[in-house]
């Protein structure tokens, strides 16, 4: 999960750094996010 967010990332950067719409990277990097929680919740500091 972690390598996928760097990796997503790094392609909403390059989008914004071109000039172009990034709403679709950021609503997958959102959803990789979510699932993630979903998946493992002690993953990340919730007990």
């Amino acid at each position: 999960m972690l390598l996928l967010s760097a990796h997503m990332g790094g392609a909403i950067v390059i989008h914004m750094s071109h000039g172009e719409p990034f709403i679709a990277q950021s609503v997958i990097l959102i959803m990789v996010w979510a699932s993630g929680i979903i998946r493992n919740p002690g993953f990340f500091g919730s007990n």
